[in-house]
Order: structure tokens, then sequence, then C-alpha cells
């Protein structure tokens, strides 16, 4: 079934994702298609280590959420997975709206 499904957005062009269910990541994998502007966007992607909307997807979470966080459950965790750049930035961005 993967396999079929793979094979016809290979043959459209089109995108689908991966799901790990284990641990709940989930990919989306988007096949450039063969026109000349789906060219153009694909030279003009950019690499960046995160996504900017991960970061505000947190940072509305401090701002809806505020003090009902467990705040010593996220810093341990935030410091666990090396994150604490981000989980600033977040705090930043929530600080400031």
């Amino acid at each position: 079934m993967m396999e079929d499904t793979s094979a016809e957005v290979f043959a459209q062009r089109s995108m689908f994702n991966v799901i790990d269910t284990n641990y709940g990541w989930k990919v989306d994998l988007i096949l450039k298609r063969t026109r000349p502007f789906s060219q153009v966007e694909f030279d003009r992607r950019v690499t960046i280590e995160y996504q900017a909307r991960q970061i505000g997807d947190v940072a509305a979470l401090l701002r809806v959420q505020g003090d009902t966080l467990d705040r010593s459950y996220l810093d341990h965790w935030v410091s666990e997975l090396g994150l604490r750049a981000q989980f600033r930035q977040a705090l930043e961005l929530a600080e400031a709206s």
C-alpha cells in the first residue's frame, strides 16, 4: 500500500508525509515538479536549523498558558534536549506580544 501511494505521488510530483508513530515525528516530502517555476523555487530554497514556525507556536503556548505551565519540567527538558537558545527566543517572542 505504501509503495503504491509513493509511486502515485512520485508520478504526480505532489507531496506526502511519513509519520513515525513511535516518536510522533512527521516529515512532509514535497517533490519538485518539472515546470520552470518549480526549478526557480528550488533554487531559491534556504537551509534553516529549525523552523521559525515552531518557535512561534511555543511562544503562543507560553502567552496563552502562562503561569499554568510546569516551568521546572520545561526547563529540565529544554536543557536536556539542548534547546535553550530556541526556548529563549520563544520566551522573548511571547513577552514582546
